[in-house]
């Protein structure tokens, strides 16, 4: 795994290519916007058809992620299901992988959209000493000067 590692506050974190945040001092990870149940909801308002597995997707994701960093607790930032409807259009075997993992899971929080605040918006200003970064993920988490 080719993960960015850095601080902040003096707390070791790594941004992992997932997306996600290991904080290994904390045996944590912190995940955003997993939208389960997105491809049901899409459906359901007459949308175009997506593939039904993209819960299970982002399930596996997480549980390697979670095997990965030995994390002992995740913490889920933003919308883990896409909407209030979707918790239930999840299959059996989602909802006991989902089970099976949630002695780990914790915080279920507030959060924007994705997309929703420009790195450049003056509310971080404040929050980000410079000089300061993003860590674009994808196959690699690489980091990007602000």
């Amino acid at each position: 795994m080719t993960a960015h590692a850095f601080s902040l506050c003096d707390t070791a974190l790594r941004a992992l290519p997932s997306g996600a945040l290991h904080i290994p001092g904390e045996e944590a990870l912190c995940v955003s916007d997993l939208h389960l149940g997105k491809s049901d909801r899409i459906a359901r308002r007459g949308g175009g058809l997506l593939p039904p597995y993209e819960a299970r997707e982002t399930l596996a994701r997480l549980e390697a992620d979670i095997l990965a960093t030995d994390a002992r607790q995740v913490i889920c930032l933003g919308d883990s299901f896409d909407d209030l409807a979707a918790q239930d259009s999840l299959g059996e075997a989602e909802r006991l992988w989902l089970a099976r993992l949630r002695s780990r899971l914790i915080l279920p929080a507030y959060g924007t959209y994705t997309g929703g605040l420009s790195s450049t918006d003056p509310i971080f200003a404040e929050l980000l000493k410079r000089p300061a970064i993003a860590v674009l993920t994808g196959t690699r988490a690489i980091p990007t000067p602000l």
